[in-house]
This record gives C-alpha cells, structure tokens and sequence, in this order.
C-alpha cells in the first residue's frame, strides 16, 4: 500500500521477469480492481541482443573480433560467430566456437585468414543465425607490403637506405632496389 499527498507518481520495480516475455500490469485503488478505479498497460521485456560488431588488430592472417551486446543482464548468453570470403556469390560460413558471455561483449581471434582477402563477419545469439544478426566486412592486409623507401645516412661517397616492410609474418621477402644520378636517365643494375 502506498500514501500520497496530492499528485505523485509511485514506482515499483518488477524484477525476475522472463526476458522477451509479454506482461500486463494493473493499479487501483482498491483491492478490488473496479472498472473507473483501476488503470492498466503491458509491456515486452528486452531480448539480449548483439549490437555491434567491431574488428581490431587486422594483420595479414588474423583479426580480432569483439561483439557487444545490449540487454544482457546478469544472465549468460551464447554468442556465435561465423565468417566468408566477402566476394563469394555463395559464401561458405566457417564457423568459430561459440562463446558464453555474462555482461556486455565476446571477444574472438580469427587466425588463419588469407592475405588481402575481404571477409564479411556475422554475429548472432541464435546458432541458426536467424534473427538479430549483425554483420561487418573487413580486409586482411596483403603480405607482404612495401611502406616507406628513407634515406638513413649520408657520406660524401655512401648513402644508407632503409626500406620498411609491413607484416612480413616471419616470411623471407626478396626486397630489389635500383637507383641514379637524378641528372642521368639510366638506372642502376638492380640490386635484390
């Protein structure tokens, strides 16, 4: 039973209800329920849900993936993640080990990926990836790649040139450089 003075508003909190359950709720003001004295609503609980799927530390074979969730609650759900080859008319979905999660997101490391290969990823809380699934595309790096070609050290005779490789990933890579006088037009036997 709750007391007021004048006009206020009086909040009850339902807690363990069935998430994603339809409820009806009442008030009166008497015990009775009487048509003219009562007032009534329903509502739908929240479904945990994914809601975005982000990727992070792409290299040329790997990818980490983390998926948030909204309305999750204290409660564990399982997460499922699969991922094609984007460019597929028909992808073939390689699934990765479902994940159980209590709180807001599921982390997943993709290894193995091919090199500058576009991969579309999706997640979902249904193994039948049904409903509620979030999607994102993404690209390996190709391996390896050329960055920036410097000047490291000049002499009056010498020069030393460093040349950045990105994520070799442990592969031996044949590296061929040429140079010239800039006042010549040919180059130099190329060196490897």
């Amino acid at each position: 039973m709750f007391k007021t003075t004048g006009m206020e508003t009086v909040e009850v909190t339902l807690s363990g209800l069935i998430p994603g359950s339809g409820y009806e709720v009442q008030a009166s003001l008497g015990e009775e329920f009487v048509a003219g004295q009562m007032a009534s609503t329903s509502f739908v609980t929240l479904l945990p849900r994914v809601s975005t799927v982000d990727v992070e530390g792409v290299t040329s074979c790997q990818a980490t993936i983390r998926v948030a969730m909204e309305d999750s609650g204290s409660e564990a759900n399982t997460v499922y993640l699969r991922y094609a080859v984007s460019t597929s008319t028909n992808p073939a979905w390689r699934t990765v080990p479902a994940m159980s999660v209590t709180g807001g997101s599921a982390v997943f490391e993709l290894i193995d990926l091919v090199p500058g290969t576009g991969y579309t990823v999706q997640a979902s809380l249904e193994s039948n990836f049904d409903t509620g699934v979030v999607s994102t595309v993404f690209s390996t790096i190709a391996l390896p790649s050329l960055g920036a070609v410097n000047v490291a050290g000049i002499a009056e005779r010498s020069a030393r040139i460093a040349m950045t490789i990105f994520d070799p990933n442990g592969t031996d890579v044949a590296v061929h450089m040429r140079y010239r006088e800039r006042s010549t037009g040919s180059w130099s036997a190329t060196r490897s």
